[in-house]
């Protein structure tokens, strides 16, 4: 959707729900154009590393052995 400053501005709770229905709400200023669009925010510390790793692959073992290995080297 593409809209101007003001009218982005006098109803911006609707430019909000466009936006986060998945629409990109395109503003017009000048010689610019701006975007908005609502993102999904993390979830958390754990969400935010979500797909970094392999946690199935990890044993108990694997953690005591890393530990061992760490107390070796100080």
């Amino acid at each position: 959707m593409e809209t101007t400053v003001r009218e982005f501005q006098r109803n911006f709770a609707r430019m909000q729900r466009i936006a986060g229905s998945g629409e990109v709400v395109r503003i017009k200023a000048r010689k610019r154009v701006y975007s908005f669009r609502a993102e999904i925010p993390a979830q958390g510390f754990f969400g935010a590393c979500t797909g970094l790793g392999d946690a199935d692959n990890l044993k108990p073992q694997d953690a005591g052995a890393a530990a061992t290995a760490w107390r070796a080297t100080r």
